[in-house]
Formats: C-alpha cells, structure tokens, sequence
C-alpha cells in the first residue's frame, strides 16, 4: 500500500516520497490502514518499493501485494493523471467494503481499476465485480501479463485468465499490463479452438 492513515485521522501517500525522504515519514508512526484500521509498517528495503504493509493479514484485501502489483499501480496512477484524470490511489469504499487499486471520475461515471496479478478465487472476483456493478461502480481489470500464457497466435485459457474476457463492441477482449515494459496488452478476436486454448 502506498496510503496510510495516521493516529490524527489524516492520510498520508509515500508515493512519490524519495527514498532520502523516508525516515521522516517514520517519525509519523504509528500508521494504520484507512480500510481496516490495523496498524502498518513502513518498508524500505532495496528489494522493493516503498510501500506500507499490514502487520496481520487485511481482512479486506488479504492477497497482499508483490512488487509487480505495487510498480503496476505506481505507473497506472501516472498514466491516468497524463490522461487528465485525477485518480485516487488505494480509496476505501465503505459501503461494499472494497479498496480498489484506482478510482477516478469518469464523465458520469465512477470507475475503479483492479489490477490483478496473482491467481485469486473465482468467487471473490465475481463477488468483487458484482458488488462495484451493484454500487454503480464501473470496474475495469487489468491482468498482470506475466500471468498470460501465450504463442504467437494463441493463448492458454483457464478458468482463471476466462474471467477477464470482455466484450468490447460484441468482440471478446482481454487487456493485460505489463508495468515493467509500461505497456498495455490487447488479446482481441478470442477463438477458442479448444477447451484450454484460443486463437
């Protein structure tokens, strides 16, 4: 996590706080999540990205992040806010009682990004998407590329990797991220030819 809250009641973000900037910030502890209050720690090793994590497990996103997860919302925070968004970063929704990664006003609407990069139940997916649908919350997925299994023109479907099919204008669509190269992945025109592959 990027956003802390403090004793105070007030948020703080480390994201773009340089790694000189961080013993400051430790004198500010304790933190706490703004989701489920537990308290946090502040990680600075060199291995990865500053970041803040839960001293127990969270019981409202309890997968816990990796590297990737955490470089993949850093880079789509910035992508947005080139696109003239004003995303907000890791905003607890009470009333579903979710913490997308991204949230952002999108003309009429409220869009939250996910983006998903370790293998998680179907349920809690569906469970996930229902309830933003059901709060008039758009949720847009992104699949860390790195959980894609593909060839040149095919790609290996799973029960997992089915549930980010789309349909963009009737077509089959999935858009994955790959936060290192910064770029974004379209598989279009999906033709499954077989039980566990497409076209």
């Amino acid at each position: 996590m990027f956003v802390a809250q403090l004793k105070s009641g007030q948020k703080i973000s480390i994201l773009h706080v340089s790694r000189n900037r961080l013993s400051a910030f430790e004198k500010l502890a304790p933190f706490f999540c703004p989701s489920c209050k537990q308290e946090l720690i502040l990680k600075k090793g060199e291995l990865k990205i500053p970041h803040f994590a839960h001293k127990t497990t969270c019981v409202i996103k309890p997968e816990g992040e990796t590297e990737v997860h955490l470089q993949g919302k850093k880079k789509l925070y910035a992508w947005l806010r080139n696109q003239g968004v004003k995303p907000q970063l890791e905003s607890y929704l009470p009333e579903i009682n979710q913490r997308p990664d991204l949230l952002f006003q999108w003309k009429d609407k409220r869009v939250v990004i996910e983006f998903q990069c370790s293998v998680i139940p179907s349920q809690d997916i569906y469970k996930r998407t229902s309830s933003y649908l059901n709060h008039n919350y758009y949720p847009i997925w992104f699949l860390y590329e790195g959980l894609v299994k593909k060839s040149p023109f095919t790609i290996q479907l799973n029960s997992f990797i089915s549930q980010f099919i789309f349909h963009d204008q009737s077509y089959p669509v999935i858009i994955s991220f790959h936060p290192q190269k910064e770029e974004f992945i379209t598989y279009t025109n999906i033709v499954p030819f077989s039980k566990n592959r497409a076209f």
